[in-house]
């Protein structure tokens, strides 16, 4: 398997390409108010969170992410600013969350400093895989 750091990396890149390219923020052809989502970027911000949570506040990162029935960890990748309401659609814009943080952020009644620390970690996230990475 690749060096975590490097698949990151290379993810990232082409979720950047695809943005730079314009096929980001573009209405899915099924209707309604949903957007078209990068799946580079969600599968690296996956590969960064290694499995866990990566609300810093989760009372247990990783055995609330634990594994599902295929295999594969039940974290829910989230735009950190609503991706409908012009939020980037790139790996340093978003976060893997276990259900109960997703639903927390998105129905909870937290305030914007909550918004703010998931912003900020998974910008420190981001920038040191792609540091490692070259």
């Amino acid at each position: 398997m690749a060096d975590p750091a490097l698949r990151y990396a290379e993810l990232n890149a082409r979720a950047e390409q695809t943005v730079r390219d314009g096929k980001s923020h573009r209405p899915r052809p099924q209707g309604g108010q949903r957007l078209s989502r990068i799946a580079a970027s969600r599968d690296a911000v996956l590969e960064r969170s290694q499995g866990a949570c990566e609300n810093p506040r989760c009372p247990d990162p990783r055995s609330t992410s634990a594994l599902g029935r295929n295999g594969s960890y039940l974290l829910e990748v989230d735009h950190i600013d609503d991706h409908a309401k012009g939020g980037d659609d790139l790996p340093s814009a978003m976060i893997a969350l276990c259900p109960n943080c997703h639903a927390l952020k998105t129905r909870g009644t937290v305030d914007d400093s909550f918004r703010d620390l998931l912003r900020f970690t998974a910008l420190v996230r981001h920038q040191e895989l792609l540091s490692k990475a070259r």
